[in-house]
């Protein structure tokens, strides 16, 4: 994991600074914002992307709670009220649909846990790679979705998760991220310049 998140930082970076701009120079071309090179829209755009799309997904939540209370109720479990309503996080059991409702809940809570740290990982590190953050971005976005859908479809299954073959790329994404805001800080402080 950690090979291919630093391969793809410094790889990208390293196309980024040394092909893409002879090769689409208009990605480079200074905007109107903020004096940002134009392809920072790629930055934005996959952060953007990523909110609305968990934002959606908390509805997938929403509706699971209620399909999964009806089955518990259906298949005679205990205190399906006092279990399954809101404000619990999670249902109390260990019964199938209080594990298929906790690993969808889950699926999103993990997702809330890092979504600060990852808009904040492509914003900073765009600000000096953005082609490379904004596709980091984009590929954490891609993946997160295959993970989330197969954590919430394994019926109590957590292992589903990474079901998918893309499904597990959002880690490097993130390291991939973490590295281009740490050489970006670098860059800031004029200690140094990548490429």
């Amino acid at each position: 994991m950690f090979a291919k998140g630093i391969a793809f930082a410094l790889g990208g970076s390293y196309a980024e600074r040394k092909f893409l701009p002879d090769m689409v120079p208009a990605l480079f071309a200074q905007s109107s914002v903020a004096g940002l090179p134009q392809s920072y829209c790629l930055c934005l755009g996959s952060v953007a992307v990523y909110g609305f799309w968990l934002l959606n997904y908390s509805m997938k939540v929403g509706g699971a709670r209620k399909t999964y209370m009806e089955k518990a109720r259906k298949d005679g479990e205990k205190n399906v009220d006092l279990r399954y309503s809101l404000p619990n996080l999670y249902v109390e059991g260990n019964t199938k649909h209080s594990k298929a409702f906790n690993c969808v809940q889950r699926s999103h809570q993990q997702q809330l846990e890092t979504i600060a740290s990852f808009s904040a990982f492509v914003l900073i590190g765009g600000l000096s790679f953005p082609v490379t953050s904004g596709c980091a971005g984009m590929l954490y976005t891609l993946s997160r979705t295959f993970w989330a859908e197969g954590y919430a479809e394994g019926e109590g299954d957590a292992s589903q998760r990474y079901s998918h073959p893309l499904s597990g790329l959002f880690w490097q994404a993130l390291l991939a991220s973490f590295l281009l805001t740490m050489m970006t800080c670098v860059e800031t402080s004029g200690l140094f310049k990548f490429w």
